[in-house]
């Protein structure tokens, strides 16, 4: 289980900007299985959960689910 903190800067389009610290949860998991003699296939999934509000004016939260896939060798 992963845990991670987002800092991000909001405002680029006006003349000032402000810091924002966003807090979520990521969990995930994933497997490795062999696809030839020197190559494997990996297969993950992963789900971001977000603490805080996503917008001042809402009470709107980040989630996302990922899946990912990928060929080592």
């Amino acid at each position: 289980m992963l845990a991670g903190v987002d800092v991000a800067t909001q405002g680029a389009m006006t003349s000032t900007s402000e810091e924002v610290v966003r807090f979520r949860r990521l969990l995930g998991a994933g497997v490795q299985v062999p696809a030839s003699d020197k190559m494997n296939l990996s297969l993950s999934v992963r789900y971001t959960l977000g603490f805080t509000d996503a917008f001042d004016s809402a009470d709107a939260k980040n989630r996302a689910w990922s899946f990912l896939a990928g060929l080592t060798f």
